[in-house]
């Protein structure tokens, strides 16, 4: 809304998308805050068309939300998530430093301002904005002192990566032999989890050994992961084929359908809660969240 226009030229929250006027930047900052009826298409297609002139005030609403978790008021929580999946979309590596922000937050505020969007896609926007510079995604995969779910994020975009072909497996290989053979103290550690995770996944069977003695001597808590689920990951990868990989962390793409699994969009919430980890994951395979998305 500009300076000349009265309160009454806003849209009231829940207008229809056809009559609100998209002309400015302003505008869709606005309606990019707003909970609609369903995915807002036309808001996303405006925000595409004025992409150069959004991107600043996009970054500032990322910096704003990190700056201040707890203060963040039910619409910059909103903005802040469209903000996320925007940046992402249009690979903008300048959204690097507040992404790896969001997910090295303490206690539970990355949830406070994201929700569900953390362990849904966290990996793959921070994979989509750090433009090959792989240094923030490591430091995360074994930052220890972060929430599990925030750590893990660090190795789901590692693999996002190989998905898209912008990693060389090897790459992603010798990275996890590092950490199992080096960086990892010979302790229960939550990275151990991304280790055992990450290499069934890939079919990467040469890491089974470690990954059962991490077991054998506890480091690898079994009420995340049973040795029993970790064996059932590696033998249904695909071995040597990435395909159920891309399937799993795909492009960050179209925003409505992105964002369409918001709770907001099937119930009067004003933004997406946390979801805890024994209750049923938001992907909606049946599982709990802890047995399933959740990669801490």
């Amino acid at each position: 809304m500009s300076s000349q226009e009265s309160e009454s030229d806003q849209p009231d929250f829940g207008e229809r998308l056809d009559i609100v006027n998209l002309d400015s930047a302003e505008n869709i900052l606005w309606a990019l805050g707003e909970i609609w009826s369903e995915p807002p298409r036309v808001v996303f297609e405006e925000a595409d068309a004025k992409r150069q002139e959004l991107t600043p005030h996009l970054l500032e609403a990322l910096e704003k939300g990190n700056r201040d978790p707890h203060g963040c008021s039910p619409e910059e929580s909103t903005l802040f998530c469209h903000a996320l999946y925007l940046l992402a979309k249009w690979r903008e590596t300048r959204a690097l430093p507040e992404v790896l922000r969001w997910l090295s937050l303490p206690g539970e505020n990355a949830f406070e301002i994201a929700g569900d969007v953390v362990a849904q896609d966290g990996g793959r926007i921070l994979a989509a904005v750090c433009g090959g510079d792989l240094s923030g995604l490591k430091a995360l995969a074994e930052n220890e002192t972060v929430d599990p779910a925030l750590q893990g994020q660090g190795m789901v975009a590692l693999e996002a990566l190989v998905a898209w072909g912008e990693l060389p497996l090897e790459v992603l290989k010798n990275y996890l032999i590092d950490l199992a053979d080096t960086k990892l103290a010979r302790a229960p550690l939550a990275a151990w989890m991304g280790v055992a995770v990450t290499s069934a996944e890939l079919g990467l069977e040469e890491f089974a050994p470690a990954v059962r003695n991490a077991f054998k001597r506890g480091w690898i808590d079994p009420a995340f992961l049973e040795p029993a689920e970790y064996e059932k990951l590696l033998k249904g990868a695909v071995k040597g084929e990435l395909g159920t990989l891309l399937e799993r962390c795909p492009r960050i793409g179209d925003l409505v359908e992105e964002t369409g699994w918001w709770a907001c969009y099937d119930e009067p919430v004003v933004h997406t809660p946390k979801v805890g980890r024994n209750e049923q994951c938001p992907c909606g395979s049946g599982r709990k969240f802890k047995k399933c998305c959740w990669k801490g």
